[in-house]
């Protein structure tokens, strides 16, 4: 089962008849330690101070020669070779971390057991990820007991390992190893008073120290603000929100400075660098500008950056702008391949309905159908008069985050503390909620899909803007949806279309079922929409004699198609 360590900062699988040791005895800040009671195996994961000592390619055999002298295994046996794994093995790992593996066998005794009769012959496999720009070195050790002592206090209550399927197991620890990122989206209502504009400077306060904790702990975290025009409109000491475009753009050209000169004289306190990003929609349209973002995060958080994101209200036009940076932070943390993103408000969570208005309205802790949640639940409420969103775009935003396979949370702004909370509890039970556990803070938690769609092909559903839509029918649907063969599209399955756009702009691919037209995904066509108005229906093989050309057998590859679960089937 995969494990949250370090308070969430990190994951990895821990087999499942492995313990937790701090649940029995004390264990270093530093080290998360498990134990299989039966075998006396043990998994330790450990932060350690970088070995400048060591080069990388040597910093298995230093770590392993330091663990023989804790283990006072000095003169008695010791060997080492390594383990062959690659960066490629290991995609959970930053860019930039180096790698080193060894497997060895140390004589070792229990504590107190000093007699030579009392060592046992433990296999150690060891992994090393180094990470230069924090000064750190995590090593990670599987001790297998292959050969315990006579006088051994083991040898009544344990058995011997098997060493086969430890380095198997091993091997699963190491490739399943992930460092943790969250994304963080802080609403308007929680950054200025709604009806003076003026700073909630307490708010932001805590909002920063909370995200330096995070990064203290070893998390990667990205903010995403809002509060650009409400920061300007106090600034320029106008009484509401102009209504038009080329006012609003310009109050928020005046308050963006100033909004990020707050953050960074607030994280400047606590030695923290912070880097602006402003995004619009044109910005993830076009894939190389949009990869162009995804590196500059990448670089960022691999610097110990806290990037701080807002839309660039001063050039946004509503053909592209996000429309409200909850959807914003959802394609952030899309972006970055986000473990979490918390959604701060005004409210502790999504409720059954307007606790305002009703008194017997309920939380709503666990999501995981976001559309059936829907149908049951009032989210028909309003944003502030300085925002752009309400309930209504979290739950959009809920949904474009889960399809990425990031865990989305609507909790308080005004207690941002609530973060580490709520992480740390879900570190020790995932499905914890408010009403199961007191220590719970109350949120509203929306499950990732197990169907998420990454990198790609979640560009492709959420960064492109759709020109059109192609009909096909319901053989072709149930073709391309096949997750097994992933096939392409065929002009045969088609049978309509809708809209002007020309190859290699991003269609909506859609299908009839049951008298309701149902979105089957979305893709990137080889053919224009005349074109496809003319091969509809017709085998591939035909498509020459029609055109005069065929610059391809498909209409959308399966490389550039993206498809969304489909909801009737016959």
């Amino acid at each position: 089962m995969l494990r949250s360590l370090f308070g969430g900062a990190i994951s990895t699988y821990i087999p499942p008849n492995f313990i937790d040791v701090s649940d029995i005895r004390q264990v270093p800040d530093n080290q998360e330690v498990y134990a299989d009671v039966d075998t006396d195996q043990s998994i330790v994961v450990e932060i350690l101070q970088l070995a400048q000592e060591a080069s990388d390619d040597d910093a298995a055999k230093f770590h392993f020669d330091s663990l023989a002298h804790d283990n006072d295994a000095e003169g008695y046996s010791t060997m080492h070779q390594t383990i062959p794994l690659t960066p490629s093995d290991v995609p959970g790992l930053l860019p930039t971390a180096r790698m080193s593996f060894l497997t060895g066998q140390q004589q070792v005794a229990k504590f107190r057991e000093n007699e030579p009769e009392a060592r046992n012959l433990v296999n150690i496999f060891l992994a090393v990820f180094r990470l230069h720009e924090y000064e750190t070195d995590i090593v990670i050790t599987h001790n297998i007991p292959i050969l315990i002592g006579a006088h051994s206090s083991s040898r009544e209550t344990s058995q011997e390992g098997n060493l086969r399927d430890g380095i198997d197991e091993f091997k699963r620890i190491v490739t399943s190893f992930v460092i943790n990122d969250w994304v963080i989206k802080l609403g308007t209502s929680s950054i200025c008073d709604v009806e003076t504009h003026l700073p909630l400077l307490s708010n932001l306060s805590l909002m920063v120290e909370t995200v330096v904790k995070l990064r203290s702990a070893g998390h990667r975290v990205v903010l995403v603000t809002s509060g650009a025009i409400g920061v300007g409109l106090r600034r320029l000491n106008m009484p509401k929100k102009p209504r038009r475009l080329a006012a609003i753009q310009a109050v928020a050209a005046v308050g963006q400075g100033r909004l990020m000169r707050m953050y960074d004289d607030l994280f400047n306190q606590l030695n923290q660098p912070i880097a602006q990003i402003l995004l619009t929609k044109n910005d993830i349209a076009d894939r190389t500008q949009y990869l162009n973002a995804v590196n500059t995060f990448t670089e960022l958080l691999t610097m110990g950056v806290v990037p701080v994101v807002n839309e660039n209200d001063t050039v946004s036009v509503s053909e592209i702008r996000f429309g409200d940076n909850d959807t914003l932070s959802a394609i952030t943390a899309g972006m970055v391949n986000a473990d979490y993103l918390f959604l701060m408000t005004d409210v502790d969570c999504l409720y059954t309905d307007n606790p305002r208005n009703n008194p017997d309205a309920t939380p709503v802790e666990i999501v995981e159908d976001i559309g059936a949640l829907r149908e049951k639940v009032m989210v028909s409420t309003p944003g502030s008069s300085l925002g752009t969103g309400g309930m209504t775009t979290k739950l959009i935003a809920a949904d474009l985050a889960t399809a990425a396979g990031v865990i989305t949370i609507i909790s308080k702004g005004s207690n941002p503390k609530n973060i580490i909370t709520i992480l740390e509890q879900l570190t020790i039970d995932p499905m914890a909620t408010a009403s199961s556990n007191p220590s719970m803070p109350l949120h509203t938690r929306f499950m990732k899909k197990s169907n998420a769609t990454v990198d790609r092909k979640w560009w492709i559903l959420h960064g492109l803007h759709t020109a059109g839509t192609v009909f096909i029918d319901e053989g072709a649907a149930r073709a391309v949806t096949n997750a097994k063969q992933k096939n392409s599209l065929f002009a045969a399955g088609i049978t309509k279309v809708d809209g002007n756009f020309v190859a290699n702009q991003a269609v909506s691919i859609a299908c009839q079922q049951d008298n309701e037209i149902v979105q089957v995904g979305k893709g990137l066509v080889n053919y224009s929409s005349s074109e496809i108005g003319r091969i509809k229906g017709v085998q591939s093989s035909e498509i020459v004699e029609i055109l005069g050309y065929a610059d391809s057998e498909c209409v959308v590859h399966r490389d550039n198609l993206a498809i969304i679960r489909v909801e009737k089937t016959n």
